[in-house]
């Protein structure tokens, strides 16, 4: 994560929220789950592509999944499996919570 954050300023701007998506990827594996939810309020901002918008979608679910903030994160993966009803990775998740 140290190594990502020393080089994010070679960073092109059109990788830039590729680069996001993937430092937060790896937050949620140290179990920074607060700190990513606080980066994605301001991730949000200039989101036009459905595309990102259902991955931080689905990483703000996995965030309050993991802070067993369980219904609000039914919320995301219904919102993410709504916009792709192919998208597994909510539909497992979903499927996990009800059972």
């Amino acid at each position: 994560l140290n190594i990502l954050r020393e080089n994010k300023d070679k960073i092109s701007e059109i990788e830039k929220m590729d680069y996001e998506i993937y430092e937060m990827e790896i937050m949620i594996k140290l179990g920074m789950y607060t700190e990513v939810l606080d980066k994605l309020e301001g991730a949000w901002k200039g989101v036009q592509e459905l595309e990102i918008f259902k991955i931080l979608k689905y990483l703000e679910g996995e965030c309050l999944w993991m802070l067993n903030r369980k219904r609000e994160a039914n919320d995301c993966f219904r919102k993410v499996v709504d916009i792709d009803p192919s998208y597994k990775l909510a539909k497992w998740r979903l499927i996990e919570n009800s059972l």
